[in-house]
């Protein structure tokens, strides 16, 4: 873990929403002087405020710290995952993010279940 690292990141993810380094500070109650230290002045931020950046940017802490290219590491069932699996979680993932009606959500649900259904099925005959 390298603190430019860890400020390289941070910028960068900030720059990708479109947020100043004062929304920042606002969201994960700091200065706006401490968000543009740990950008440029290689600051370490505090691991509660990590955290807190983690949860803002919805990344892992591993990759904010370096630890990891994959901002959207799954932990729990990542081995279990192949590569097009993990591509289509991440898909996902972006699509939840944006303004989809729950009754749109529970349809694309209802027919990945569908699809899991046939595809079952032919394994069957």
């Amino acid at each position: 873990m390298t603190a430019t690292l860890i400020g390289e990141r941070i910028k960068q993810l900030r720059e990708k929403k479109k947020m100043t380094q004062n929304d920042v500070a606002i969201a994960v109650d700091k200065s706006r002087s401490d968000i543009a230290a740990y950008e440029t002045k290689g600051t370490v931020p505090h691991i509660e405020t990590i955290a807190k950046l983690a949860d803002l940017f919805h990344v892992s802490i591993d990759y904010l710290a370096g630890r990891t290219e994959d901002p959207y590491q799954l932990y729990s069932i990542d081995e279990e995952l192949t590569p097009e699996q993990k591509q289509v979680i991440y898909r996902l993932s972006d699509l939840l993010k944006e303004d989809l009606r729950c009754e749109d959500l529970k349809s694309a649900v209802d027919f990945l279940g569908f699809l899991s259904q046939q595809n079952m099925n032919r394994k069957k005959i």
